[in-house]
């Protein structure tokens, strides 16, 4: 809307939202059937309580990994303003939206490695390409799968990289038309100031401060 003109704007939205599909098909339609049927003040309720299945997850996967406190994990991500704000804030559903896919994606993976049957594999494939759909920004999954590989088998988890190729494929593909999308449809020709290195490292101390 900053840097379209008002003929573009309703085309420039119809691109985003198709290129975005899960979370723009499937809120409308919730949160119609709530707002209907219980008050509008639900549909923060539901958010609530999708934050609330995030940190479920969270735990769970943690605990797999049999990493100690995975509680207190759990935890600090609850109360981070990510989470928290993406409950607060209806525009950034997409977080809410994507992470339990992406939890979901890692645990099916998990049972992949554990039992080694591709329908796992496959399971968590779709499951994070649910989550690109929802938001781009989980495009990571794929190396944090790589890095899991590594740290529990080492050099002999090697063989196993081509389990990771249907992520990758995902990540690239996807990832590729998000940035096409930014530059030449959502951004565009518009004149972004950036600033110097002064500009940035001051902005990045003023993010770790508000963190």
């Amino acid at each position: 809307r900053d840097t379209a003109k008002p003929p573009d704007i309703a085309r420039r939205l119809a691109l985003m939202n198709l290129m975005v599909t899960l979370g723009p098909g499937m809120a409308p339609v919730i949160g119609g059937a709530l707002s209907t049927s219980f008050g509008w003040r639900t549909i923060f309720l539901a958010l609530g309580a999708l934050g609330v299945i995030n940190l479920l997850l969270l735990w769970r996967l943690l605990h797999r990994l049999r990493l100690r406190r995975a509680w207190i994990g759990g935890l600090l991500f609850a109360v981070h303003p990510l989470a928290v704000e993406s409950v607060a804030w209806v525009a950034e559903l997409k977080n809410l939206l994507s992470l339990p896919l992406v939890f979901l994606s890692f645990g099916a993976y998990l049972d992949y490695d554990e039992r080694g049957r591709s329908f796992d594999l496959w399971r968590a494939a779709l499951l994070f390409l649910a989550a690109m759909l929802c938001k781009s920004t989980v495009v990571m999954l794929p190396c944090v799968l790589g890095l899991f590989l590594w740290w529990k088998h080492g050099t002999g988890g090697w063989p196993r990289r081509w389990s990771l190729v249907p992520f990758f494929a995902v990540a690239l593909g996807l990832g590729l038309v998000t940035v096409w999308f930014q530059h030449q449809r959502a951004i565009g020709a518009a004149d972004v100031a950036v600033g110097g290195m002064a500009t940035r490292l001051a902005r990045a101390g003023l993010a770790l401060l508000f963190y």
